[in-house]
């Protein structure tokens, strides 16, 4: 990945923490300051971008078996404390542990400071990720400025969202298939492709893994495998 030099801010987002009510009754705990990127213009049009991207299943609003195992599989506080980690090294305001299929890309577990307004469950088309392309390569992407990046600055996913810096690791569980990915974004460039901070991802997506084979592969972790699958490659 192309290296961005000059002074990219880094550290908060600038998220103010309080409860409200969206527009289903759900409490959020999550809502943009005032000041966030300048005015909340960002949020509004992200989230309108959001909707076009966010399926419902069968047009119906209601969750079909694979969805709800994977909000299921995600309702762990150690994934949870994994998607703090996450953001915290990366210093971006969204991640997320993602089911991502051939036609399919489900959120098992968000954690979401910058309103992008994702819950578990809740789908993207799978057409508008990276994910995807991750999961046709099993290599990881790192972009911390999609405006500095040559190959990733016309892309229409980044372009999308308004996204400007990105990390997505795919998750491999124990028999050696894919499940999904490890990623975070954020609407404000992030230095996130420095080796430590990639060891770092690493981790957090071995974690992830083991966690997840434990679930879903106890015959398999029973029998002493391990998720400690050759390490993906920059994409």
């Amino acid at each position: 990945m192309q290296e961005v030099s000059g002074s990219i801010p880094l550290g908060s987002t600038n998220v103010v923490e309080e409860e409200a009510v969206g527009e289903d009754g759900a409490q959020r705990l999550f809502s943009p300051s005032p000041n966030m990127f300048g005015t909340q213009d960002f949020t509004r049009s992200l989230r309108s971008r959001l909707a076009k991207a966010t399926l419902s299943c069968h047009c119906c609003g209601m969750k079909d078996e694979l969805a709800i195992q994977a909000a299921e599989l995600g309702d762990d506080d150690a994934i949870r404390a994994i998607l703090t980690r996450l953001c915290d090294v990366t210093h971006m305001g969204f991640a997320a542990v993602a089911h991502v299929t051939e036609d399919r890309w489900i959120a098992c577990q968000v954690l979401d400071k910058i309103a992008f307004g994702l819950e578990p469950g809740a789908e993207l088309d799978v057409q508008m990720t990276i994910c995807n392309e991750i999961r046709q390569t099993e290599n990881y992407v790192v972009i911390d400025h999609v405006d500095a990046d040559i190959a990733w600055r016309k892309h229409p996913v980044p372009i999308f969202y308004g996204i400007k810096s990105y990390v997505s690791f795919p998750v491999i569980l124990a028999d050696g298939s894919f499940y999904g990915t490890l990623c975070a974004i954020d609407p404000m460039p992030r230095l996130v492709s420095g080796a430590a901070t990639i060891a770092i991802i690493e981790d957090c997506v071995r974690d992830v893994s083991a966690l997840l084979s434990a679930r879903l592969l106890p015959h398999l972790m029973a029998a002493g495998a391990t998720t400690d699958a050759p390490r993906p490659q920059a994409g």
